[in-house]
C-alpha cells in the first residue's frame, strides 16, 4: 500500500475497500491534518493514531475540525487503535471523535519493579484489568492513569 498524500503529522493510504489514515507525532497548530482525496476514499475510512504521542489544544480544536471534514465523505469512519493521547482527550471531550467508531485502543501499564511501561492494545468492549504480568520480569504491572476516567469515551 502506497501513500497517496502525507504530512507531517497525516499520511494516508488508498485500498479498494477503505482508505487507512496514519496520524503520527505530536497534534498542534503546526500539525497538517491532510485529508484525503474524495475519490480515493473506498467504502470506508480507517485511522491509525498508534504513533500519535501528544496533542495539545489547538491540535484538539484543529482534530475535531478534521473529524467533521471526514464525515462529510459520507462512509463509515473507524478508528484502530486509538492511541493513549487521543484516549485521554476523548474521555474528556464528548465531540472529540466525531462520528467515529472506536474499534480498539491502547492503555497504559507501568512496572515499578523494571521501570518498564507499555501501551496494551485492547478490543472497545474488552475488560481492561487494573493489573497485568510484566512482559520483562512478570512482576505485576499496574495500570498508569485512573481507570474509570481513562475509559469514560467508551460511555
Amino acid at each position: 500500500m502506497s501513500a497517496v498524500g502525507s504530512s507531517d503529522a497525516i499520511t494516508i493510504h488508498p485500498g479498494a475497500d477503505a482508505t487507512t489514515i496514519v496520524v503520527s507525532g505530536s497534534i498542534d497548530e503546526r500539525s497538517q491534518l491532510l485529508l484525503p482525496d474524495a475519490f480515493t476514499v473506498g467504502k470506508r475510512v480507517v485511522i491509525d493514531t498508534t504513533a500519535v504521542t501528544r496533542i495539545n489544544s489547538l491540535g484538539v480544536a484543529s482534530w475535531i475540525r478534521y473529524m467533521g471534514k471526514l464525515s462529510g465523505f459520507g462512509v463509515p469512519v473507524s478508528i484502530a487503535p486509538l492511541s493513549v493521547a487521543f484516549v485521554t482527550q476523548a474521555s474528556m471531550i464528548s465531540n472529540f471523535l466525531g462520528k467515529a467508531s472506536v474499534e480498539t485502543f491502547l492503555a497504559p501499564y507501568f512496572c515499578a519493579k523494571c521501570d518498564q511501561a507499555i501501551e496494551q492494545l485492547f478490543a472497545i468492549d474488552a475488560q481492561v484489568p487494573e493489573e497485568m504480568a510484566c512482559p520483562k520480569c512478570t512482576a505485576p504491572m499496574e495500570f498508569d492513569d485512573e481507570l474509570e476516567s481513562y475509559l469514560q469515551f467508551r460511555k
